[in-house]
């Protein structure tokens, strides 16, 4: 996700991609699968903070959510954009740990790493997370209320507190989020594509993070295959591939 860019009088937005950007977001979506509970120093987890969300929800002052337009979303390779019914399914809106709960879950992550510490391996489930660390439902219900308002349908908030899971047609994120999804054909293969950054209301800048990638270009590997490598058992040797750089 990228960085956040202040303006005021947008006009109204929109933003997104179908299963296939879900699927390709979800490659690379971290998931915490801990297990156990921890019970010390939670003080500052705790604390009720107030929220971040402190002015009316005004859909014409807005950020932009930069760096969220794929490299080939090239004007040369555009054919315009998708009707309006295309459906964006499965879209994650990324939400966003106050500064205080922030420094609060860093701290449990260092303390539940280093050995020696009392808090060493006493891992916490996501729901758990969420409770002690994630954004309150004061922070959250404002942006429930904000893609219902513009015809979404909202499937769940994560255990975690993470992200929100959305639905609905690109017609509907055009005008939420102010980008359009177009079809781009490069090489032959038809993709489709956000053709600019989102914006959100200001206001919800405190408990947004970002979004989901709103595209379906396939992920790029890096992978380099240098050879073959062989092991003597006997020897306790190996003989590894020469690597070239470049």
């Amino acid at each position: 996700m990228g960085g956040v860019e202040r303006f005021g009088n947008a006009h109204s937005p929109g933003t997104a991609s179908h299963y296939m950007m879900y699927r390709n977001f979800h490659r690379t979506f971290p998931c915490l699968i801990l297990v156990i509970a921890f019970t010390g120093s939670l003080a500052l987890a705790q604390t009720q903070l107030s929220s971040g969300i402190t002015g009316p929800i005004d859909d014409r002052i807005r950020v932009t959510l930069k760096g969220n337009v794929h490299s080939l979303a090239q004007a040369r390779y555009d054919h315009g954009a998708v009707p309006d019914s295309f459906p964006v399914e499965r879209m994650l809106l990324m939400l966003k740990r106050s500064p205080e709960r922030e420094i609060a879950f860093q701290q449990f992550i260092e303390e539940a790493h280093r050995p020696g510490s009392s808090h060493f391996h006493k891992w916490l489930t996501p729901r758990q997370v969420g409770e002690l660390y994630g954004p309150d439902d004061s922070e959250i219900a404002p942006v429930l209320a904000w893609l219902q308002r513009h015809g979404f349908s909202v499937a769940h908030v994560t255990k975690g507190k993470t992200a929100v899971e959305f639905s609905g047609t690109a017609g509907q994120l055009r005008e939420a989020f102010g980008t359009e999804i177009h079809t781009f054909l490069i090489d032959g293969e038809e993709h489709h594509a956000n053709d600019r950054d989102p914006q959100i209301p200001a206001a919800l800048a405190p408990a947004i993070g970002g979004i989901t990638p709103m595209n379906d270009f396939p992920a790029k590997s890096y992978t380099k295959v240098l050879g073959k490598a062989s092991f003597e058992a006997a020897s306790h040797t190996s003989t590894q591939p020469s690597h070239t750089p470049g």
